[in-house]
């Protein structure tokens, strides 16, 4: 029973790493992805009704990469990218607040900056309020975050950038591909980042952090791990049987 219940606890685990690569696969496309990867360890000494030995592999949960990605220049006048600690904040139109290094906006009905899945850019002063004489073509946005827009006598500041850094980011929940929450008991890890922490690059977005064809390989690989997992229990199952037919049940 003890060999069955490591060979399980392994295959269970491999089930779990290819369900976290086909997320990273999934999300190596968006902008500003966080990839992340399944941590295990392989354990001695608990014992249960199960697994006599002790032993086996823990399934120590996913572990997100906060590590930046490539920058990529696009053209596109609400494309940033962040460069350095902090993220993006955004507030849907519930009043949820979320953390984001997605860097794409678009502009609302009502011209404000917002995501993609129209949640609003937070301004650390002014706001982002452009109107229908305002042509973006003429946004520009400083390294500290302060946008502008049109150009001589007609340029005006519409304001600057909040960018938030967390004091923990393994308190960080993600709740999809772009964006991640601290829960109510934990705002106190957000903090305004200060200036020097980061700086904003224009018309750029940052790229994901994880490369396709790693992951490919890595799910090659544990794919592979998962099938010789298979081929023992099935062997295990073969001498079992051939101990019944020899020595009877």
């Amino acid at each position: 029973m003890s060999v069955i219940y490591k060979v399980l606890s392994s295959m269970d685990l491999e089930m779990k790493r290819q369900e976290s690569i086909s997320r990273n696969l999934a999300g190596s496309q968006i902008p500003g992805f966080k990839g992340e990867t399944v941590i295990s360890t392989d354990f001695d000494g608990y014992v249960d009704s199960y697994n006599k030995s002790g032993q086996g592999t823990l399934d120590g949960g996913n572990v997100v990469s906060f590590s930046e990605g490539s920058l990529k220049h696009t053209g596109r006048p609400l494309d940033f990218a962040i460069s350095g600690d902090g993220f993006f904040e955004v507030t849907t139109p519930e009043g949820n607040t979320f953390y984001t290094r997605n860097g794409r906006f678009v502009l609302s009905p009502s011209g404000e900056v917002q995501t993609v899945d129209g949640f609003k850019l937070e301004a650390k002063v002014g706001d982002f309020q452009l109107n229908e004489r305002d042509s973006l073509n003429s946004l520009t946005v400083r390294d500290d975050g302060y946008l502008t827009i049109g150009t001589g006598d007609d340029q005006k500041e519409l304001g600057q950038i909040k960018i938030v850094k967390i004091e923990n980011l393994e308190q960080l929940t993600r709740l999809s591909s772009s964006y991640f929450q601290l829960q109510p008991n934990l705002q106190n890890l957000a903090s305004e980042a200060e200036r020097g922490e980061y700086s904003i690059s224009g018309k750029t977005i940052e790229g994901a952090n994880v490369s396709p064809v790693k992951e490919m390989i890595t799910m090659i690989d544990s794919m592979r791990k998962y099938e010789l997992s298979q081929r023992l229990m099935k062997m295990r199952e073969g001498i079992r049987n051939k101990e019944y037919q020899t020595f009877g049940s």
